[in-house]
C-alpha cells in the first residue's frame, strides 16, 4: 500500500503543473476539470456498487484461477516463465474488465493512492463518492481471488494425477531421468519425469 501511495506521489509531482494548469488549483475529484480520478478507480455513471463488486469478484477470480494454475506444480510450469504469463493474464484482465471501472484487482494499488489524495487536497469525497464505493476495490478482489483459486482447485487440480517421487524414481533408475506416461482409461493424460 506505501509503494503504491509513494508511486501516485511521485506522479503528482512530476504532473503537478499539468494537473494545476488543468484544474487551475481546485482540487476535486469529479466535474468539468476533476482531476481526482487519476489517484485511484472509480465506476462509470451507468454502474451500480453491487454491479462494481461483481465485476471485481469476475477480474480478480480470474486472476486467482490462473495464478493457482500457473503455481501447481503437477502442470509443470517452468518458473521461469510464471512471471510473462502473470503479466500476460494481468494485461489480459485489464483489457477485458476495465471499461465498467479500470482494473483495481489489488487493493493497495487503489486504497493507497486513494489516501494520498484526501490529503493532497482532493478531501473525503474520494472516500464517499458513489455511495462509498471506495470499500468495494478493497474487499471484492479478496473475495475474488480466493473464489478464483478454490474454482481451481475443485475443477481442475484434483483431476490432475500427482507426480512421481523423485527421490524413489532416482534411487530405482540409477540416477537417470525417465519419461513415464500417465494413462486413465487408454487414454494418456500427460507424462511425469521419473
Amino acid at each position: 500500500m506505501f509503494g503504491a501511495a509513494f508511486g501516485a506521489g511521485l506522479s503528482y509531482i512530476v504532473y503537478y503543473e499539468a494537473i494545476n494548469n488543468f484544474d487551475g488549483g481546485v482540487r476535486a475529484l469529479d466535474g468539468v476539470n476533476g482531476t481526482g480520478f487519476i489517484f485511484a478507480s472509480f465506476p462509470a455513471s451507468y454502474l451500480s456498487n453491487s454491479g462494481a463488486f461483481i465485476d471485481q469478484v469476475a477480474g480478480t477470480g480470474l486472476l486467482g484461477l490462473f495464478v493457482a494454475f500457473f503455481c501447481e506444480q503437477r502442470n509443470q510450469i517452468p518458473l521461469f516463465l510464471q512471471p510473462a504469463l502473470f503479466g500476460v493474464v494481468a494485461a489480459m484482465i485489464g483489457t477485458c474488465y476495465s471499461m465498467n471501472m479500470g482494473s483495481p484487482v489489488n487493493p493497495a494499488s487503489d486504497f493507497g493512492p486513494r489516501i494520498l489524495a484526501v490529503f493532497l487536497g482532493y478531501g473525503t469525497e474520494m472516500l464517499t463518492y458513489h455511495d462509498y464505493f471506495f470499500w468495494i476495490p478493497l474487499l471484492a478482489p479478496v473475495v475474488g481471488a480466493v473464489l478464483g483459486a478454490y474454482s481451481y482447485v475443485f475443477f481442475i487440480g484434483f483431476h490432475i494425477p500427482d507426480l512421481v517421487d523423485s527421490r524413489d524414481a532416482n534411487s530405482s533408475n540409477n540416477g537417470k531421468h525417465t519419461l513415464k506416461a500417465i494413462y486413465e482409461d487408454g487414454i494418456p493424460l500427460k507424462q511425469n519425469e521419473i
